[in-house]
């Protein structure tokens, strides 16, 4: 069994978990570019973009204009549309101009071979973890929020500065006993009766 999450930090700055598969080998983060692409693009002109939507009946005729207008995809024309308005703020634009160039950043050069990094699970609601010789504990409400928030502070501490894949092994037998951190915002749990 494999599980993918992605942590995303909301407006109010809360961290939430979203379950997704992705891997450096397949192709699933072309629609991610691909989304972060059009955001960008409608970003860098947020007059022309409010402009045209604002002369739109409904969402399917917006859909239609960007599609004529920035030849976008259904999906990235829907992702724009659901970004809503408030990605005009210029924090809002440089984030997403930020996310774009580190996932274009981190996939241009290979991940591989994996740094290891070793966790020490004292109790599903407390796990220590030892980044560049200093030891880190994270607390959570359970064992998955735990895990999740390891996830975040490896990736934020080692594998998106290093732009490499980490491989965090926790011991444990009755949960993922090996967790592949990736730069760009997933994370894979491989359980003891996963060879890898």
């Amino acid at each position: 069994m494999r599980l993918t999450v992605e942590c995303n930090r909301s407006s109010q700055g809360a961290e939430a978990s979203t379950i997704r598969a992705v891997t450096r080998d397949d192709a699933s983060h072309e629609p991610r570019l691909a989304v972060l692409s059009a955001l960008s693009r409608v970003l860098a002109e947020p007059g022309q973009l409010v402009a045209l939507l604002a002369a739109c009946e409904d969402d399917d005729e917006a859909i239609r204009r960007l599609h004529e207008v920035y030849d976008f995809s259904p999906v990235q024309a829907q992702a724009v549309l659901d970004a809503q308005l408030r990605l005009v703020t210029r924090a809002r634009r440089t984030a997403v101009h930020t996310g774009l160039t580190d996932v274009r950043d981190a996939l241009a050069v290979p991940w591989d071979p994996p740094l290891e990094v070793q966790a020490t699970v004292r109790s599903p609601q407390r796990i220590d973890v030892v980044l560049a010789g200093v030891q880190h504990r994270v607390e959570g409400e359970d064992l998955a929020d735990s895990l999740g928030r390891v996830v975040s502070l490896v990736r934020a501490r080692v594998a998106r500065p290093e732009r490499r894949r980490v491989a965090v092994s926790t011991g444990l037998t009755d949960g993922p006993r090996r967790i592949l951190v990736d730069p760009v915002g997933s994370a894979e749990f491989l359980y003891a009766d996963e060879p890898r």
